[in-house]
């Protein structure tokens, strides 16, 4: 079976699939990955997410269901979670003393207590005895501190967290941020400023997105995730085409147009004639 998709490269398109079959209990073979598309680093970069953007919902469900968590809930059950979030308004974490019940916890029981459901308020608990162990790991992390400190706590991070199991990366990602880290044991200095976590977490992104993930070893029956233009001369027995509706694919929008909307309807106008079309156009 194949899994084409228009590219494999600095998306997480590959790495997506990968993750929903391998919670299927189905190992995907991918080749040439980027090592910060693989379960591993996205779980390290989702949870720096959580300590840096007040813990939005999505990136805690992220956490919640990777499979490179240790004690990752089943896919079934972050479905359950993320729905009882939803009912309960729960989007952030963030809250102060002007907002006092913005938080998850303070959501959660204020709905399980609105409620004579008994189903929902089980839920509201289950939902929080699983959201609470992640929200204090990610308080953990400190917000400013020397670069060291920062390489330290997420390589602390990944030794509690991470599954040692196969195909997730967890020692592949430990050993690029432990390098970076002697890296910067060997260049310290006592009178180093603080850094913010934010500039750590762009660092830390950045060394996984250069370093590349090991091709994953699977059976010669396993699914295959690669490109389109890699179907050519291989033979399989199935053949899906993620994305594709109808024969067609979605289009693709250049990152970066030489021309813009505004530029075009400039030309357009000085010449009184539609020679370029905009963004939006069909």
């Amino acid at each position: 079976v194949a899994v084409a998709l228009r590219s494999v490269g600095d998306d997480r398109s590959a790495a997506r699939f990968a993750d929903a079959l391998l919670r299927h209990g189905m190992v995907a073979r991918v080749r040439r990955r980027p090592l910060a598309n693989s379960a591993a680093a996205r779980l390290v970069l989702d949870w720096l997410a959580l300590r840096l953007h007040g813990a939005p919902r999505d990136r805690l469900l992220a956490v919640l269901a990777n499979p490179a968590r240790r004690g990752a809930l089943p896919v079934e059950d972050a479905a359950r979670v993320q729905r009882t979030l939803r009912l309960a308004a729960a989007r952030t974490d963030m809250e102060d003393a002007a907002r006092p019940s913005g938080g998850y916890r303070h959501r959660l029981e204020r709905f399980a207590g609105g409620t004579d459901d008994r189903a929902q308020r089980d839920a509201a608990q289950a939902a929080l005895a699983a959201i609470s162990p992640i929200l204090e790991r990610a308080a953990a992390l400190p917000l400013e501190a020397p670069l060291l400190v920062h390489l330290e706590s997420v390589c602390q991070l990944v030794d509690e967290v991470g599954d040692a199991g196969a195909q997730l990366a967890c020692a592949e990602v430990r050993a690029v941020l432990v390098r970076v880290r002697d890296a910067a044991r060997r260049v310290v200095r006592p009178d180093d400023a603080p850094v913010a976590l934010s500039a750590a977490a762009r660092i830390i992104e950045g060394v996984l997105r250069a370093a590349q993930a090991s091709d994953v070893e699977a059976d010669d029956a396993a699914p295959e995730i690669l490109s389109l233009p890699e179907l050519w001369g291989r033979r399989f027995d199935h053949v899906v085409v993620a994305g594709c509706v109808e024969g067609r694919l979605p289009r693709a929008e250049r990152a970066e147009r030489l021309v813009s909307d505004q530029e075009r309807a400039a030309i357009n106008g000085a010449l009184d004639v539609k020679l370029l079309d905009n963004a939006g156009a069909g």
